[in-house]
């Protein structure tokens, strides 16, 4: 977080902010935080990173993962330089804003398929730099987080199949052998993934004693298919092409998992508002 709060203020040069500078007149104020529409708050636990203590001192009215109502205070910063909190006002703004509508959106999903015995996933299709707070907002609101980076574990996905040559079972077939000649440093066969978008790949899996099998764009009718076929033998998560109009019909196939990106890389900003007064 110190890090991406680093950035954010070297790239919108609040160091050197001569609006601020030329302008404000009162030396201590008060910056006070408020929802402009109902949103599920997340990020702000990242304004201790861009407004420090000394020369800040930040009141919270309540934590991430909060249902706020519009218009809605949550925080607000006091400082003896009103520059200091001006200047770093946008980029702030910006994170919680973004993480808030992550968090807002993930919520939406969560209550849809609240009936089933699903789960929602995020996945690794997320902001640059921003991947563990993104994860962070869509688990406030009932998400579970998938993998978080590469090592995390083995996911064989259709590109992987089609560098290999295109035969999935031979391809599972060869890493087999290879996991087995490296126990020490290889992923536990059990706990590898396959992605199929077809039935007879499914079977292939199967025969392979995958235990979690990604069922990719494929139509309810496939995923019952499916989730038949597995009987109970794998996990099974559903993705592709997943809105908010038929989540609730995948959910009803059986899958144990549903997985979608539009949560952390299509959600849109919630509207929050900075409002500076004299102290």
């Amino acid at each position: 977080m110190r890090t991406l709060a680093t950035l954010a203020l070297k790239e919108d040069g609040a160091a050197h902010d001569v609006t601020s500078k030329y302008s404000a007149t009162k030396t201590a104020g008060t910056l006070t935080l408020q929802a402009q529409e109902d949103m599920t708050l997340a990020g702000s636990i990242i304004l201790p990173f861009f407004y420090p203590s000394p020369p800040c001192h930040i009141t919270f009215f309540c934590q991430d993962g909060t249902k706020l109502k519009a218009h809605t205070d949550f925080a607000s910063i006091q400082s003896h330089d009103s520059v200091f909190l001006l200047s770093r006002e946008r980029p702030c703004l910006n994170v919680i804003q973004i993480l808030s509508g992550i968090a807002t959106l993930t919520a939406r999903y969560v209550e849809k398929i609240r009936h089933s015995q699903a789960r929602l996933l995020d996945t690794r299709k997320t902001i640059p730099a921003m991947r563990y707070l993104s994860k962070y907002a869509t688990a406030l609101s009932g998400g579970l987080n998938h993998r978080h980076h590469l090592k995390d574990s083995l996911f064989i996905k259709d590109n992987h199949i089609l560098a290999s040559g295109g035969d999935l079972d031979r391809l599972l077939t060869s890493m087999a052998k290879k996991i087995k000649g490296h126990k020490a440093h290889a992923p536990p066969w059990h706990s590898i993934i396959v992605e199929c978008d077809r039935l007879e790949q499914v079977a292939t899996a199967l025969r392979h004693e995958i235990s979690y099998i990604l069922l990719d764009n494929m139509t309810p009718a496939m995923l019952n298919q499916s989730v038949r076929h597995i009987r109970g033998r794998a996990v099974a998560e559903a993705s592709g092409g997943v809105t908010l109009d038929n989540i609730s019909d995948i959910a009803t196939t059986g899958v144990d998992y549903i997985s979608l990106s539009a949560i952390t890389l299509q959600a849109p900003a919630v509207n929050i508002s900075a409002r500076w007064e004299a102290r």
